[in-house]
């Protein structure tokens, strides 16, 4: 009845839960492999909490705090594990993109607007943030510099284009895509540009 977080051999097999009865769910684990990050969820509000991978009943703790009823989203780790991205909805009916300072607990609002902004994720260098908007009435992928705060268009579909993620490589980004015959994962090049 509870969601929660698991874990299971690329190769296959059975699945370990990870917790139990945390409502945890949209979980993350951290370059090094040491950590989780996740969302967790009780009286209508969800929370981003952060464990060490080999005990995340014993370790887990809540990193930030949303207001009631407010939602946090997808936390994803900065490939240094400095900082999570992650989407949010708060008052005012905005949902953005929000970058988390794990030492400090600063949060940098990336985007605030009107649009739908969803499923952050880095370059592998850690300079650029990828997520879905439907800015423009349809959803597809931008990228977002982090040290000039430049925004730019990634996809043109008419359809939508959703979940992006980048390769191990970092030379190509893997998406969500919408068409007439449903959902169906697709590949790009990364922009010449964000390559590194």
């Amino acid at each position: 009845t509870y969601n929660e977080l698991y874990e299971v051999s690329a190769q296959g097999g059975r699945p370990r839960a990870l917790t139990e009865a945390m409502r945890a769910r949209e979980p993350d684990v951290s370059p090094d492999g040491k950590q989780v990050a996740y969302v967790t969820h009780g009286a209508g509000t969800s929370h981003l909490a952060l464990a060490e991978l080999a005990d995340v009943p014993g370790t887990s703790r809540i990193v930030l705090r949303s207001r009631p009823l407010e939602q946090v989203f997808t936390p994803r780790f900065s490939p240094d594990g400095r900082h999570l991205a992650y989407g949010a909805f708060s008052v005012g009916g905005f949902r953005d993109i929000w970058l988390l300072e794990l030492a400090t607990g600063l949060r940098t609002r990336v985007t605030y607007d009107r649009a739908l902004d969803r499923g952050p994720v880095f370059s592998r260098d850690g300079q650029t943030l990828y997520f879905a908007s439907d800015r423009t009435g349809i959803s597809n992928l931008y990228a977002f510099r982090i040290a000039t705060g430049e925004l730019t268009q990634v996809t043109n579909v008419v359809s939508g284009a959703f979940q992006p993620d980048v390769s191990p490589d970092g030379t190509e980004l893997v998406y969500v895509g919408y068409t007439s015959k449903g959902f169906d994962l697709y590949t790009m090049p990364v922009p010449a540009n964000d390559v590194g």
